[in-house]
């Protein structure tokens, strides 16, 4: 009977040892998705703010294009009203250029 006991104990302890086990599982499942969610938000941030300085930069860009483009498209004006008729000479002869690419087709 005495060694009936002793595994009755045995098993007892392999029981709450065991449970004691998946109760530590569970606590680490929790604990590594929630560092693992805590990783993936850093990581949308860290992306988010990646794309706005993009967006910034792409804007900045644009700014600079669009003035650039009007100070040329001034400086084609003012030629243009200071030369007409070379302007208008030039035009014709680049138009008739681009006719006669495009038919040869």
């Amino acid at each position: 009977m005495a060694q009936t006991n002793d595994v009755q104990r045995e098993i007892d302890s392999l029981k709450a040892d065991l449970q004691s086990l998946r109760d530590d599982i569970s606590e680490l499942s929790k604990t590594s998705g929630k560092v693992a969610g805590d990783s993936v938000q850093a990581a949308r941030d860290a992306l988010r703010e990646e794309a706005d300085k993009l967006i910034d930069r792409l804007k900045q860009t644009a700014s600079s294009a669009r003035e650039e483009g009007e100070q040329v498209a001034g400086q084609i004006r003012d030629e243009v009203a200071e030369k007409p008729l070379p302007s208008l000479l030039t035009a014709f002869g680049v138009g008739t250029l681009v006719g006669w690419l495009v038919a040869r087709k």
